[in-house]
């Protein structure tokens, strides 16, 4: 279980914000997003594989910027007093042009943002912790305008994968490899290779994660329903397919987690992520 500390400061319990991207970086950014406040005790935050890659500076005192990869399980993050996290969060299959390096070397890994980024990287850490809160998207967002420049217009491989993610999310999980493949005029082995380079894994895995997002935004929506019913309008075969699913890609049973956003107090990820 990782850990992010430091001392106690009154900002309150931590709590979750997301922004989104000028037009002219939405074809690489998802979001921007930021957790701030101060934890009474260890607080878990669970953070969910969603497919995508992060960029995330720890504010809460020497600041340090390092990518989260694209995760296969859940990770438990404890939050502990003065928490002050900010981060850019990639599309699905977008990251890999702007990070200069391929997914599946960032897989299930956190990589110190300077080991790819250089001195752009202190730049950016150093920009954030000398700014209002309020002026952090702006910041982060002429840092990652001047490296898009840099990389250029999204390839013809990143371009195709974020159609096929596309197609993948709209179907909620349910487009197989197969009609994924064909949709796009390719091969499935090269489907396969070009997610492994730009997403970090496999279209299956990515259908799995897809379609567990899903899942996860039936239970966080209004009343508590039957799990019968969250696992057919997921997409899941049965109760007990979903339940195999949650635990293997969540680390808890969908009761469990439940419960758990309900004793946290908040979660992230509030939305299924359909583009």
């Amino acid at each position: 279980m990782a850990t992010a500390r430091a001392a106690d400061a009154p900002l309150g319990t931590p709590g979750y914000v997301e922004w989104p991207p000028s037009p002219a970086l939405a074809p690489w950014v998802q979001c921007y997003w930021s957790i701030r406040g101060t934890a009474a005790g260890s607080v878990p935050n669970r953070v969910l594989p969603d497919g995508c890659a992060d960029v995330i500076v720890d504010l809460a005192a020497a600041p340090y910027a390092f990518v989260a990869g694209p995760m296969r399980a859940a990770s438990v993050v404890s939050l502990v007093g003065r928490v002050d996290l900010f981060g850019v969060r990639f599309h699905p299959g977008a990251a890999a042009a702007l990070l200069d390096a391929p997914l599946d070397a960032l897989l299930d890994r956190d990589v110190p943002l300077d080991a790819l980024w250089g001195r752009l990287a202190a730049e950016l850490e150093e920009s954030l912790a000398t700014v209002v809160p309020a002026d952090r998207v702006a910041c982060a967002e002429r840092i990652l305008l001047a490296r898009s420049t840099h990389t250029g217009a999204l390839g013809r491989e990143t371009a195709t994968v974020g159609r096929a993610v596309g197609l993948m999310r709209r179907s909620r999980g349910g487009a197989g490899v197969r009609a994924v493949a064909s949709a796009l005029g390719k091969s499935e082995r090269w489907l396969e290779r070009a997610f492994a380079r730009q997403v970090g894994y496999g279209p299956k895995m990515l259908a799995r994660v897809v379609r567990l997002q899903h899942a996860v935004s039936l239970v966080q929506r209004g009343a508590p329903r039957p799990w019968t019913a969250v696992a057919y309008d997921a997409g899941y075969a049965d109760q007990a397919h979903l339940v195999r699913e949650f635990r293997a890609l969540a680390g808890v049973t969908p009761a469990a987690y439940a419960a758990e956003r309900r004793r946290v107090g908040f979660v992230q990820y509030d939305g299924d992520g359909e583009a």
